[in-house]
């Protein structure tokens, strides 16, 4: 998810995050320390098959993280990845 990291640094404001595999997926939960503010959103192993499927997710919580933060959400069309990792990143290891 390096990929991920990249982006979500790029943002303005940039968006830290933590990863947390667990049994029934990857619990992704994005961060704006200025603000305090926290969403998290759990990617099943179904969700992770489509890197369209992982975009829309991810644009949904970062525009809750913006709202909560009192920023400008971000736009219906951005892309956040172009393709996903190969190892089962939404499989329990």
């Amino acid at each position: 998810m390096d990929r991920l990291h990249e982006r979500l640094a790029q943002l303005d404001p940039p968006v830290r995050h933590e990863l947390e595999r667990r049994s029934d997926g990857l619990l992704i939960t994005l961060i704006e320390a200025d603000h305090n503010v926290r969403v998290s959103r759990l990617l099943k192993a179904d969700d992770m098959r489509e890197v369209e499927q992982v975009n829309l997710i991810l644009l949904h919580a970062i525009n809750e993280l913006r709202r909560k933060g009192a920023q400008v959400p971000l736009d219906k069309d951005t892309v956040l990845l172009t393709r996903l990792p190969c190892a089962g990143v939404g499989t329990p290891g």
